[in-house]
């Protein structure tokens, strides 16, 4: 096995608001009411929690 074929897990990991935030440079108010409307990608609850898929979120920062 070589490095790009783990590649896709590496790219399915989740990602909470913090990193979100912080990588997209908006308040998580902000996320929170983009979710409400029209946010493209809709969180995984990993029980009480909110995650999102590292690369959908990615996709949709860029």
């Amino acid at each position: 096995m070589n490095a790009n074929s783990t590649m896709p897990l590496l790219n399915n990991l989740p990602v909470d608001i913090a990193l979100i935030t912080n990588f997209c440079g908006m308040t998580d108010k902000w996320i929170y009411r983009q979710i409400k409307y029209d946010f493209p990608t809709s969180p995984v609850k990993p029980g009480r929690s909110s995650c999102w898929l590292r690369n959908e979120t990615e996709e949709w920062v860029v």
